[in-house]
């Protein structure tokens, strides 16, 4: 992973854990590509259910870019500004489990096996 992706992505799960939401590291995906303009863009997709925490963590930030549900576009001025928001976030007590991990929990609950 590119080392920009991997502090957007160490910045979003660190986000989402200090609200509370615990988030695997393959349930967010940050991908950075390049304009044909030369700007720098960042997409980000929530997967296996992290969607409404992320997309709830975004929306500040860049009330823009939910074209796609899951999918995020995110210009450099975001992700800076997300970043920021990272550092100078501390991270939340152990509290009851959050919404997603009780769906999770009730997911693998409900598989036969």
């Amino acid at each position: 992973m590119d080392p920009e992706e991997a502090q957007l992505h160490t910045a979003i799960t660190q986000l989402l854990g200090a609200q509370a939401v615990h988030c695997r590291s393959d349930d967010v995906i940050v991908k950075k590509a390049n304009t044909l303009s030369g700007n720098t863009m960042y997409v980000v997709i929530a997967l296996q259910g992290a969607e409404i925490p992320v997309a709830n963590l975004i929306a500040p930030f860049s009330p823009h870019s939910a074209a796609i549900r899951g999918v995020w576009v995110l210009r450099e001025q975001e992700v800076f500004d997300l970043r920021r928001e990272a550092a100078t976030t501390a991270p939340a007590q152990p509290q009851q489990p959050s919404e997603l991990e009780r769906h999770r929990a009730r997911r693998s609950a409900a598989k036969p096996g």
